[in-house]
């Protein structure tokens, strides 16, 4: 029987999961995501990487994510905010582009939402928070797609961000993974040595 620990874990990758897909679903099946669709192909990536790599789109809203799953799916406030995608009473990822974070098994533990507007005052790009499932330092992005064709190489090529991965896995790299944070780490070397 799995312990409190492994069930809180299971339930914000599931929430993660969810979340993933019904931003995929913004971006690419509705209106409001039409200018992310937008700059996403003027950045020269495919449909076929859009889907494969499940970007998505946050809406401009403050409490989109969160009528959505605590109105509608009946999560808790609480493990929105403990899952990284929630801060107080408001979504943590607005009017953003958003790339789902998975481990090395293809869970989502989390998110990196880059802006839209290029003039706004904000981050370029916002992650999610350390969490009981999220740890940048451990993270590769793109290892959840990328992990067979590294194996298959026998060795991986390492860019400094999402869009750089995936648009190497669109020119014939696939053997390709992203750091999240500014520096490779330990963790991050260990965790492509397994492959």
């Amino acid at each position: 029987m799995p312990t409190q620990g492994e069930q809180l874990k299971e339930k914000l990758v599931g929430i993660n999961s969810l979340t993933s897909q019904v931003y995929h679903w913004l971006l690419t099946e509705q209106k409001m995501g039409n200018e992310a669709l937008e700059y996403l192909k003027q950045r020269g990536l495919s449909d076929e990487v859009i889907k494969k790599f499940n970007i998505g789109f946050a809406p401009n809203n403050w409490d989109f994510l969160l009528k959505f799953l605590v109105g509608k799916k009946k999560y808790a406030l609480d493990d929105l905010t403990r899952a990284g995608l929630a801060v107080k009473n408001y979504d943590r990822f607005r009017n953003r582009i958003m790339f789902p974070l998975g481990n090395a098994r293809g869970q989502i533990v989390g998110f990196a939402g880059r802006v839209l507007d290029p003039e706004a005052k904000e981050a370029k790009y916002v992650n999610t928070p350390e969490t009981e499932i999220y740890h940048k330092s451990e993270l590769l992005y793109g290892l959840d797609v990328t992990r067979a064709e590294i194996k298959n190489a026998g060795w991986a090529v390492v860019v400094e961000g999402e869009i750089d991965a995936i648009a190497s896995w669109q020119a014939g790299v696939k053997n390709v993974v992203a750091i999240k944070g500014s520096a490779l780490t330990e963790d991050q070397i260990r965790l492509i040595g397994r492959f």
